[in-house]
């Protein structure tokens, strides 16, 4: 083990690790070199700041794996991206199986998260109410617009499922959460629940380019990893979420409701009060 990485545990900054650990943390070393050669000495906080990092691994490597299957992730078989880089991917049972390609069947009702994440979008303080103040009608939240313009995009939903949203069954409404919002956001990859929750609340709640470049642009605010504000939620956003600790989690949270709140001042009408709070939701 090299001298520095030595020093970490001799210093009680992370428990001893075991032989396979060790060679994880060796490879990080190694990876780090090139850029510690160029990079100004290290003080107290930098060694810190790694022992921390290091910690967050053997912590990672001894919880209980929380199961990720690749029907549920957004992902397509063919984009491994996500897993081959994601830095904390060795925290995940990341289950392959078979995509699910039909659109009508809502296999995300076999994430418990889903389940939770839709039954409280559509409470009466968020999604639960049948018309906007703009009189735009809607059910549990899906909006007569947004449900048009989804149907103009996959036309097999336009053969399948109602016209009006008024007469979408509930679980019909799932259906939607899950392929038009779940899935395409990759929540079921998100490693933090309230995280995953408060970014797929926001997508619901504002849409998914005007989320995207809330998430990208707050994580960018708080941590040395910067993403790509140019797209969507992909590989790069999900990895960076998933290698914060739970300080930059908070700070990320609370940025993103401020953000949220900037946006909706910049809206320069008084029709959605109640979205101030229902961001306040995520404040922590």
């Amino acid at each position: 083990m090299s001298k520095a990485i030595g020093n970490i545990f001799a210093l009680g900054l992370a428990p001893e690790p075991n032989d396979e650990e060790k060679e994880r943390l060796e490879q990080l070393s190694r990876q780090s070199q090139a850029y510690l050669q160029n990079a100004k000495p290290l003080e107290w906080d930098d060694l810190k700041n790694s022992a921390d990092k290091y910690r967050r691994i053997l912590e990672n490597a001894n919880d209980p794996k929380r199961t990720v299957r690749q029907s549920l992730s957004g992902f397509k078989p063919d984009n491994q991206r996500w897993y081959e880089n994601n830095p904390q991917k060795d925290s995940l049972n990341y289950v392959q199986d078979d995509y699910e390609t039909n659109p009508f069947v809502n296999d995300c009702t076999q994430s418990e998260r889903f389940n939770t994440l839709v039954t409280n979008i559509k409470q009466p303080d968020r999604e639960g109410y049948g018309y906007h103040i703009s009189d735009q009608p809607t059910n549990s939240g899906i909006s007569q617009n947004w449900y048009d313009a989804y149907k103009k995009q996959n036309p097999a939903f336009a053969k399948e499922y109602p016209e009006s949203v008024e007469d979408l069954t509930q679980d019909q409404v799932d259906n939607l959460y899950c392929q038009g919002f779940y899935k395409p956001n990759h929540i079921e990859t998100i490693n933090d629940d309230f995280t995953a929750e408060h970014i797929f609340d926001m997508n619901v709640n504002i849409g998914g380019p005007k989320s995207a470049s809330i998430i990208q642009n707050s994580i960018n605010d708080i941590s040395d990893e910067q993403v790509s504000t140019s797209g969507g939620v992909g590989t790069q956003t999900i990895s960076a979420i998933n290698n914060l600790t739970e300080d930059e989690l908070r700070r990320l949270n609370n940025r993103m409701v401020n953000r949220r709140k900037k946006y909706y001042d910049s809206l320069n009408n008084k029709k959605y009060p109640g979205w101030y709070s229902r961001a306040n939701l995520f404040k922590k």
